[in-house]
C-alpha cells in the first residue's frame, strides 16, 4: 500500500507530477506493480509536450529521476521486458537511437511473444526514422510486427497505420504473405473496412 501512495501521492496533473519528480518522487518499489505505475508515469511526463514549459533546469531534473527508477528497476528486476521498455521510451526523448535500439532489444529478448509490450515496442518503433538503415533493429521490429499481426488487436492497428503511413505499406505486405492464409485474409478485411471509413 505505501507503494501505491506513492504513486498517487505524485498527483493526477501534468504540472503536479513534474513537480513531484523534480523532487525526487515517486520510486520505483520492489513490487512488479509500483515499478511499471511508476515508470509509466515517467514516460507520459516526460514525453508530454507540456514539460517544454519549464525550463532546462527542471526538465533535466526529471529525466535524471525517471533514467534513476529506470535502473533501479533493472537492477531489481534485469528480464523485465517492461522495465526496458520504458529504459527505451526515456531514452527517445534524450533522442539517444543507439540506446533505444540496445533497450529495445533487450526487450524483446525477455518477452518477444507477448502482444500487450509487442505492441508498446511497435509505437516507440514507428518514431524512429532510421529504422530501415539498421538491418538488425529492422529484423526487431518486424518480429513485433508479425506478433501484432496474429492478434485481432494487433491487425487492426496494422490496418490503420497501413493507410496512414505510406512508407510501411510494402513492408507491412511483405510480412503478411508470410502468414497463413486465414490470417491474411483478417488483416486484408481489416485494410478495407478502415479504407471504407477513411473514404466516407
Amino acid at each position: 500500500m505505501s507503494e501505491l501512495r506513492a504513486v498517487l501521492g505524485a498527483g493526477h496533473s501534468q504540472a503536479t507530477r513534474m513537480q513531484a519528480m523534480e523532487s525526487g518522487r515517486p520510486q520505483v518499489g520492489f513490487s512488479t506493480d509500483s515499478q511499471k505505475r511508476v515508470l509509466d508515469l515517467c514516460v507520459d511526463t516526460i514525453s508530454n509536450p507540456a514539460i517544454l514549459q519549464v525550463d532546462a533546469a527542471q526538465r533535466e531534473a526529471i529525466r535524471v529521476h525517471c533514467e534513476t527508477q529506470v535502473d533501479r528497476a533493472l537492477a531489481h528486476a534485469p528480464s523485465d521486458s517492461f522495465v526496458w521498455w520504458a529504459k527505451a521510451a526515456l531514452q527517445m526523448e534524450r533522442g539517444n537511437i543507439p540506446e533505444v535500439f540496445a533497450a529495445l532489444e533487450r526487450s524483446r529478448q525477455t518477452a518477444p511473444y507477448e502482444l500487450w509490450i509487442a505492441l508498446r515496442r511497435a509505437r516507440l518503433d514507428e518514431r524512429i526514422e532510421v529504422l530501415q538503415t539498421d538491418p538488425e533493429q529492422a529484423r526487431g521490429q518486424n518480429a513485433d510486427l508479425l506478433i501484432l499481426a496474429q492478434s485481432r488487436r494487433g491487425v487492426g492497428r496494422l490496418a490503420d497505420r497501413y493507410w496512414s503511413d505510406e512508407d510501411f505499406r510494402e513492408r507491412i505486405v511483405d510480412l503478411i504473405e508470410t502468414l497463413p492464409p486465414r490470417q491474411q485474409r483478417r488483416f486484408l478485411g481489416n485494410v478495407r473496412a478502415i479504407g471504407q471509413d477513411l473514404q466516407g
